[in-house]
């Protein structure tokens, strides 16, 4: 707290009132410029320039350090001009001073200029100071509290004693405003917040100052001084000046793309929309300038018959900075819904084009069109940041409606108003439109409602506060509709045209009630497919008849299909004590089957009971509800009346199995039991179960899940099969499209507890025996590779990585990642488990070792240490140099001791999978064919 110092003399009172207001206000940008461009610094005073910021230690620092050093050189920069008039008001006293001359009046008024000048540039430093500190501030203080911190409250210059005085008689100390989490003292009833246009003024016809025949390319920055009285963010404020794209490393490109051939239709559509980007100015010709980036261009057909050309920029993509980031979903928009209430929507047109890309990143967005250069002068369809930058751009003035009262959701471009009564939409309408108008946003006459409604259509999908219930439009449903018809007839398609379908049916499941259900099988079946073969999205196949009903049901249902927008608390709610897991299902019910005895059947929708699992494709059944479907769903989840009826799971209520039924065996359920039953105690049978690693454990569980499935619906004891019983479940596996290795793992999970109780191996029983060697005559196992990847070509681009100082931490890891993998030739389980405290780093060498059980350690048997030694020749390739670099920049962000960190948030020690997809996309930048080369072959 700055104490009170003690006033000197009066000044002039109309000069301290230009200062006392000019000190609580911004300055507007252009005069600050003229000023800057007035004067320059004197030739011989060379302490006034900003110091720079050595490129290493720049590199090396954060996105927000560096906006805050580049917020600080501006200040610091202004602060120097400032001083300029001050030393040539100087240097001129000094000059008269030695001659003994008089000031002259001319000199009289140019002394006054300089003072003046020197005071407006200060004046602008000292504001700027002020409302970055206030910026500071508000993020401490309670919501509620934080439009006390502007200028245009009422009330704002009585209302500190009034909280002081509050807060001395609560407390009887001096406090501020609560900090956010702290107690509130409620404000005097009088204080209140500016309060929008008056019912009296509403109207639904607007005058816009910006029209979409007006529009041009970054028009956002040219109402600036709007902006600067609705924000003091100064991110914000240099996006709306100009976005400049935030590269992890300067992008290089050593060969410019070829250009795509579009048929006569698609050019004249793009020529048409090429010459509308010229008129407003979105785009502009150019020519060859050094380290330029040149992308095509692709097209999009939109529903008015135009076509949204994108720049296809995927390629730049991975150059740029990532950022995690909240957006506004469907989800956000009906949780403001309440019954009755009333809606509307605005639409903004050339949303994305009215953010202006900064001139020095232009050369980043160039294309070629008909032999002509062009480049983007505002943010393009196709970048990635471009989502991120345009929402949190608008959050700013939705953020500022919400204060005054409004309930608005904002997704993009498009804004769904809602309000509690006609009147308060209208007013909503107003304020909105009113203020995007302001701030240089171009509103879709067309597509936006202005008339508040109770009926509205927002992203795909009629909200209906009358009944409470949100559908899918017309429109979206009869292109489903058609789609789902469509290959009902063709059963035959490619997978990623299969995959396409689910894609959209997920798309509608916000407004269609038990689209998960009809969705799940599907999904299980476009795995299935995948698996078959090897994950070729372009193989041709033919769907099932469970495929075909449930498009079916599509077909009957998707039009009238609804979904209420709030649902009621359950009435009842029935717990059970069965184990969720598949295996749980079934060992909760395995010890009814009695061969010799009689036999019990089990509904196929006991495996997808759990209503976590529609989710997922964890359940292997591909009918997940019976053939009547339409009316089973409709009366189950529905029906509310009725009788109670009440279900006892004897067998989990069963006195000996309760106790074996709770030990949790992992993976391995089956087999802990039957230990167990060994009369092994709990601690021992775990024992045991651990002589399975974790990894052959998952492969066991995924064999012996399809085991439980295949004895259940052929009514067989899983614990006491016969050969053919093996032997035919090995025969589905086959069927089902899986080789030799897949089958024989299978044979092995299934002997993991079948041998418990046998003398013989299942793998020695001679028809299994006769089975597998059967199957390797048909599918026999050959090497995928021939040949393999040339090292040197990777190892050619990771010498470009360099200096690894001046390297972004992504492409520091995935230097080191690549090279280790060269170097040290294991696998990526090993490079995975890699920890500091089994390092040992010096000059000359590098030496590795591995504290953890391998997949080839066995007893007696384990890895030796790795010693790398350091490569003098070729530092850029030297490990020892590559490594130190990589922990002393991740020495801050690591949480625990394993080598390899993620690069983006939250930093924590990558997955198996995670550091394949490293080594994968270095040797796709280094230009080696990653489709052809698996992860196997890394």
């Amino acid at each position: 707290m700055v104490t009170e110092e003690k006033a000197g003399p009066k000044i002039n009172d109309e000069l301290a009132s230009v200062v006392n207001d000019g000190l609580r206000k911004k300055a507007k940008q252009n005069k600050v410029d003229e000023l800057t461009k007035k004067y320059a610094k004197p030739e011989n005073v060379h302490s006034l320039t900003v110091p720079k910021i050595n490129l290493g230690i720049w590199s090396q620092m954060s996105i927000s350090n560096r906006m805050n050093d580049v917020k600080l050189q501006k200040i610091q920069n202004l602060l120097g001009k400032a001083a300029c008039p001050m030393l040539y008001l100087m240097d001129m006293f000094l000059g008269k001073s030695q001659t003994n001359d008089g000031l002259t009046t001319e000199e009289v008024h140019s002394a006054t200029q300089l003072c003046k000048d020197a005071y407006q540039m200060t004046q602008v430093t000292y504001a700027d100071i002020t409302f970055r500190r206030r910026a500071l501030i508000q993020a401490e203080i309670q919501p509620k509290y934080k439009a006390l911190c502007k200028d245009d409250v009422p009330g704002r210059n009585w209302a500190k004693p009034i909280l002081m005085e509050t807060h001395l008689q609560k407390e009887k100390v001096q406090k501020e405003v609560p900090r956010a989490g702290q107690e509130v003292l409620e404000l005097p009833k009088q204080i209140s917040l500016p309060v929008s246009t008056s019912v009296q003024q509403l109207n639904t016809q607007f005058t816009f100052s910006n029209t979409p025949d007006n529009f041009i390319g970054g028009k956002v920055k040219t109402f600036l001084d709007n902006w600067m009285s609705l924000t003091s963010d100064n991110w914000v404020l240099d996006v709306v000046k100009g976005y400049q794209i935030e590269f992890e490393q300067i992008p290089y490109q050593n060969k410019e793309p070829n250009l795509l051939q579009f048929d006569k239709d698609e050019t004249n559509m793009v020529q048409l929309e090429i010459d509308k980007f010229l008129q407003k100015q979105i785009i502009k010709p150019v020519t060859y300038i050094k380290n330029q980036y040149v992308s095509n261009i692709f097209t999009r057909p939109k529903k008015d018959g135009t076509c949204r050309v994108i720049l296809n920029l995927k390629v730049l993509n991975n150059d740029i900075e990532k950022h995690h980031f909240k957006m506004e979903t469907l989800k956000s928009a009906i949780q403001c819904v309440s019954q009755n209430c009333w809606f509307a929507s605005i639409d903004l047109k050339d949303a994305y084009y009215s953010i202006s890309i900064d001139h020095k990143d232009r050369k980043y967005l160039r294309f070629y069109w008909n032999d002509q250069l062009y480049e983007y002068t505002c943010l393009p369809n196709g970048l990635t940041t471009a989502p991120r930058i345009f929402t949190k751009v608008l959050k700013v003035p939705f953020s500022h409606l919400r204060k005054i009262g409004h309930k608005n959701v904002a997704y993009i471009d498009d804004s769904l108003l809602i309000s509690d009564s006609y009147s308060q939409c209208a007013i909503n309408i107003s304020d909105t439109v009113t203020l995007l108008d302001k701030l240089g946003f171009t509103i879709h006459p067309v597509k936006s409602v202005f008339e508040p409604t109770q009926t509205i259509t927002f992203l795909g999908f009629v909200l209906n506060s009358i009944t409470m219930t949100i559908k899918l439009t017309t429109e979206k449903a009869q292109a489903i509709k058609l789609t789902c018809c469509k290959y009902v007839k063709n059963r035959q398609m490619s997978i990623r045209q299969f995959a396409q379908i689910i894609g959209k049916l997920i798309a509608a499941e916000p407004g269609v009630e038990h689209a998960l259900i009809y969705i799940k099988s599907l999904e299980i079946e476009k795995d299935k497919f995948l698996k078959q073969n090897n994950g070729d999205f372009d193989t041709k196949i033919i769907i099932s008849n469970e495929s075909v009903d449930v498009l079916n049901w599509w077909i009957s249902h998707v039009e009238s299909s609804f979904k209420p927008l709030v649902r009621k608390d359950p009435e009842i709610i029935l717990k059970t004590e069965t184990v969720q897991k598949l295996v749980g299902v079934v060992l909760s019910t395995i010890h009814n089957f009695k061969p010799r005895h009689g036999r019990k059947s089990y509904p196929k929708t006991d495996f997808g009971g759990s209503r976590n699992n529609l989710n997922s494709t964890f359940v292997e059944h591909s009918t997940l509800v019976p053939s009547n479907t339409a009316s089973y769903c409709s009366g189950f989840l529905h029906n509310t009346q009725g009788k109670r009826t009440t279900v006892v799971d004897t067998a989990n209520r069963s006195s000996k199995e309760t106790s074996v039924e709770k030990t949790d065996f992992g993976c391995l359920q089956i087999v802990g039991q039957i230990v167990q039953n060994t009369g092994l105690s709990k601690k021992a049978a775990e024992i045991v179960i651990s002589s399975w690693r974790q990894s052959t454990q998952k492969q066991y569980w995924t064999y012996l899940k399809k085991w439980c499935t295949f004895c259940c619906q052929r009514k067989i004891d899983i614990f006491t099969p016969t050969e053919v019983d093996v032997v035919e479940f090995l025969t589905v596996l086959y069927e089902s499209g899986v080789g030799y290795s897949s089958i024989n793992t299978a044979r092995s999970a299934l002997s993991s507890y079948l041998t418990l109780g046998k003398t013989l191996p299942i793998g020695q029983w001679p028809l299994v025996k006769r089975f597998l060697r059967g199957v390797y005559n048909k599918r026999p196992m050959f090497p995928r590779y021939q040949q393999t990847w040339d090292v040197n070509v990777v190892l050619e681009f990771l010498i470009t990585l360099s200096p690894v100082k001046l390297l972004s931490l992504r492409c520091l890891t995935l230097k080191l990642v690549m090279l280790l993998a060269l170097v040290t030739g294991q696998r990526i389980q090993r490079l995975h488990c890699v920890d500091l405290d089994f390092m040992k780093i010096s000059k000359d060498n590098v030496i590795i070792e591995i504290n953890e059980v391998l997949k080839t350690s066995k007893p007696g048997k384990h890895l030796s240490p790795i010693c790398l030694p350091a490569f003098v020749d070729d530092t850029r390739l030297c490990i020892v140099t590559v490594l130190n670099a990589y922990i002393e920049r991740t020495s801050a962000i690591r949480t625990s001791q394993k080598l390899f960190v993620t690069f983006v948030k939250p930093y924590h020690h990558p997955t198996k999978s995670t550091i394949s997809n490293w080594i994968k996309l270095v040797l796709k930048l280094a230009g080696v064919n990653t489709s052809v080369f698996k992860n196997t072959q890394y």
